[in-house]
Parts: C-alpha cells; structure tokens; sequence
C-alpha cells in the first residue's frame, strides 16, 4: 500500500474529471474526462486543454512572480 500524501491529492483530482451521469460504454470518453472540460474551458490561444497543461501555466504564474537572480560566476583559485 502506498502511503505518499500526493496518491490521495491525484485520485482526488481523477475522481473529480469523471462524470458519472455518462455511461463508460457508450461514450468512454465523456465518462472519464466530462467533468474535466465542464470545468476547464480551453484558452483562446490553445487547441487543447489537459491537467498537465495547467500545471504548467499555473507554474508559469509562479514563475514569472519570483524575482530574478542574477548569475553568479564561479572564481577560480
């Protein structure tokens, strides 16, 4: 059994795409994604949107707030 706390937060989210009113036999894919795409409207300047997507433009925002260090240069002795 695994006991990471992130397994429980991903099966909390997977659960969460599934929309139960579909039946997985007639249309897998409204089943298992529906929730999803009700909840996540696609960007104007994508052609897609999936979770992995929208981690990545949330950790863009990250980011992009961070101040910039500059680069530090090793001296050699």
């Amino acid at each position: 059994m695994c006991c990471a706390p992130f397994v429980g937060i991903l099966a909390a989210q997977i659960i969460e795409a599934v929309d139960l009113t579909a039946n997985p036999c007639e249309d897998f894919f409204q089943f298992a994604c529906g929730s999803w795409n009700k909840k996540h409207i696609i960007p104007e300047d994508k052609t897609g949107y999936n979770p992995f997507e929208k981690l990545n433009d949330e950790l863009q925002v990250i980011l992009k707030s961070k101040p910039v260090s500059p680069c530090v240069t090793p001296t050699s002795t």
